[in-house]
């Protein structure tokens, strides 16, 4: 595979979901299974957030959240490869001359996979490295894509968790609003369920007639025609049949 400058995109949708919301020890069982795949002493898992890419779980030695621009997965990434291989760095015109390679801790082999959605989002990587150059075997290889591939199926399943508590908290709020402007504005609302015809009134709608709910017990369709003005009752009957 070639050596390719790799360049990572901020991530779509970025704050559709949080961090903590993935559940760690299922990501610190596939880095460290990464590690075995590749009989590697360091794998990480790095996640896009805003400029910079985070580790969420590593094997060996860790290498602290850097700026894209600035990281050796960020100089490594990009949308047009899936996995870049560099069996050794200090030979690699570009990153030879990268902290982590020229300095401590003095990484020489280096494999990195994009975790990327199947609708091109850009999730983060994973990266397995040595201290001594290195050549995989396909099967290897084709084990670390697998496992790439199941990462990203854990972030897509924990992005899908949050959205879900997300929408079900703000339909909780809606509903909650909904009631205290029905109570302030002391209004009466009914439903009918046609399939049924089940029909639910409001304590609002039996006041304005003079009663409690209570007070009328179990209404059907024929109870509400009684109660209701002829005029309002012919007027009502016009608009549910233009309606239905």
């Amino acid at each position: 595979m070639s050596q390719t400058h790799y360049k990572v995109t901020k991530q779509q949708k970025s704050e559709e979901f949080r961090l903590e919301l993935l559940p760690q020890q299922e990501f610190d069982q596939l880095t460290e299974l990464a590690a075995l795949i590749c009989q590697a002493p360091i794998a990480y898992i790095t996640l896009v957030e805003g400029t910079n890419l985070r580790v969420k779980s590593h094997i060996g030695i860790r290498l602290d959240a850097l700026g894209i621009t600035d990281s050796l997965c960020g100089s490594l990434l990009d949308q047009s490869e899936q996995m870049v291989i560099v069996q050794d760095l200090r030979e690699n015109n570009k990153l030879k001359d990268h902290p982590t390679v020229k300095g401590d801790p003095g990484l020489v082999f280096y494999l990195g996979v994009l975790l990327k959605s199947a609708s091109g989002e850009i999730f983060g990587t994973l990266c397995i490295m040595d201290y001594l150059p290195r050549q995989l075997e396909s099967i290897q290889l084709q084990s670390v894509e697998k496992l790439a591939s199941q990462i990203v199926s854990l972030i897509e399943h924990g992005r899908d968790k949050f959205l879900l508590e997300r929408a079900r908290h703000d339909l909780q709020q809606e509903h909650l609003r909904l009631i205290n402007i029905i109570e302030a504005t002391e209004i009466g609302t009914w439903e009918w369920h046609i399939k049924t015809g089940e029909m639910v009134y409001s304590e609002g709608w039996a006041a304005m007639l003079g009663y409690s709910l209570k007070e009328l017990g179990t209404i059907t369709r024929k109870t509400r025609n009684i109660l209701l003005h002829p005029d309002d009752l012919k007027t009502s009957e016009m608009r549910l049949h233009a309606y239905l």
